[in-house]
């Protein structure tokens, strides 16, 4: 009698915390990057989707949250997708950087994003010019410093929406 109790207690501990963690996960897709139809864009967007993607999860790996690049087969909690597109994007200038100064010459883009729901509902949508990093500017290449920024501007807005949060029941 007892080694049935102890067997199921275990079944009991092995298996409801499992499906308490899942439904309290928070998923946040980042979907691979498009590009205007006219846009000049150095960058391969699988490779920045990566990178993007990495920089995100690593923001939010103290929250409840499960960041991933494709979406689940079944998710049983909140699932919010990132979805992005660049245009306009402006390569750095060395000579700027270094003659005039004060963030004069660092590349940008201008990028438009938007977070979705499960639902199709927009809970975030932006369009922001996304420019490289100022600190250390002048010692930089003219392409390529781009991904830190973009996952810093949808880890802002996703953090200020508060989707992570859990919810007052």
């Amino acid at each position: 009698m007892r080694r049935k109790l102890h067997a199921l207690a275990a079944m009991f501990m092995l298996f409801f915390p499992l499906t308490s963690w899942s439904q309290d996960k928070v998923v946040l897709v980042v979907k691979p990057f498009t590009l205007d139809t006219d846009a000049a864009f150095p960058y391969d967007l699988k490779q920045l989707q990566i990178s993007v993607h990495a920089e995100i999860k690593a923001r939010f790996a103290k929250d409840a949250a499960d960041v991933v690049m494709e979406s689940p087969a079944s998710a049983r909690g909140k699932v919010y997708t990132v979805e992005g597109q660049f245009s306009n994007w402006q390569g750095g200038s060395t000579a700027k950087r270094i003659l005039v100064g004060f963030g004069a010459g660092r590349e940008g883009v201008d990028f438009r994003f938007s977070v979705v729901d499960e639902t199709g509902k927009k809970v975030i949508e932006r369009e922001e010019r996304i420019k490289a990093p100022f600190i250390g500017s002048a010692y930089q290449g003219n392409v390529g410093q781009l991904a830190h920024p973009v996952a810093d501007k949808i880890g802002d807005k996703v953090k200020d929406a508060k989707i992570f949060q859990k919810e007052k029941g």
